[in-house]
């Protein structure tokens, strides 16, 4: 048992299927549609992680902080996020000193958002309508391949 994680993603899968068959965009999301929880549930669930994390004893702190560091944040790490190489130092000088706060990763955490909102989703986005005009570009060719031949 730990903390619970910090978004809803481990419990909905990235690309749930909205009804149409398609990934849930943003629309999406705000609506609390493609099985993502509406924002008020999700303002909640968040204030309880909160209160879970400031009833944590300092060296439960710090342990969670090393996992997250080690996982995330570390060259060696499992999931390595991309932050500058400065944030990633501050970060271990404060794990090695053992001066770990409840909001020692919100730095970083803002960094992987910007990251996000300027190149993955814009990104996404565009590959998203490149696909669905492919798509639709197929199937008129298909159509007009049927109606020739009928």
């Amino acid at each position: 048992e730990g903390i619970p994680s910090s978004s809803s993603s481990s419990e909905t899968d990235d690309g749930a299927d909205n009804g149409g068959g398609e990934a849930a965009d943003s629309a999406d999301v705000e609506k609390g549609a493609g099985g993502r929880q509406p924002q008020q549930e999700q303002g909640q669930q968040e204030q309880e992680q909160t209160d879970a994390i400031d009833k944590l004893s300092e060296s439960e702190l710090l342990e969670y902080a090393r996992e997250i560091f080690e996982v995330y944040i570390a060259t060696e790490g499992e999931l390595q996020i991309n932050i500058p190489q400065a944030m990633v130092n501050e970060i271990r000088t404060a794990l090695e000193s053992g001066k770990v706060r409840r909001n020692m990763f919100d730095k970083a955490q803002r960094e992987i958002f910007g990251i996000m909102s300027r190149d993955s989703y814009p990104r996404y986005l565009s590959t998203k309508r490149k696909s669905q005009s492919l798509f639709q570009n197929s199937r008129s060719r298909r159509r007009m391949r049927v109606s020739a031949i009928g």
